[in-house]
């Protein structure tokens, strides 16, 4: 009589504070590592580590890959491109020749250079922010060629970016 009468349910489930961009690098590399309750890799594992979704251009036996390392749809990863896990990479993103992701993310529709070397960024069609928060914008530097939007023309390199990545790659 006049009672009140209700269900409860307990379910586990984990606080992810996302204020700052170092934390949604964070929380991607915690995801893809699996420390996420419920978080389960999104497209389909087709190699141990390597997670891709559809319609992805990539030759595993061409690359250097070391999991987690997930591809989205319609992504194109070039023949001697490194990833070194947790990468993440988004939809219609293009990784060409010789670059370097670790621990990184990729954002979607976005190029990443011929050479470029990226470790612990999140990459956008013009910009790349280290994660702890530094931004380096393209649009005020002259160095757009190692990362632009994947839905432009393909850039062409000068002379001295050319020469750059050959001094890079040597001291590598």
């Amino acid at each position: 009589q006049g009672g009140l009468y209700g269900t409860t349910l307990s379910k586990p489930w984990q606080w992810l504070d996302i204020g700052r961009i170092g934390d949604f690098h964070e929380v991607t590399m915690k995801a893809m590592l699996g420390e996420i309750n419920g978080f389960c890799m999104p497209g389909r594992e087709v190699l141990p580590g390597l997670w891709v979704g559809l319609n992805v251009r990539i030759n595993p036996e061409r690359c250097r890959i070391e999991g987690p390392v997930y591809i989205g749809g319609s992504a194109e990863v070039a023949d001697g491109a490194t990833l070194i896990g947790p990468v993440c990479i988004g939809a219609g993103a293009v990784i060409e020749a010789d670059a370097h992701l670790e621990r990184s993310v990729v954002l979607e529709y976005t190029r990443v250079g011929r050479g470029g070397y990226f470790d612990g960024k999140i990459l956008g069609s013009n910009f790349c922010v280290s994660a702890d928060g530094t931004v380096l914008d393209s649009s005020h530097t002259d160095i757009g060629w190692l990362f632009a939007d994947a839905r432009s023309d393909d850039l062409s390199l000068t002379d001295e970016q050319n020469e750059i990545l050959a001094l890079a790659r040597r001291a590598a």
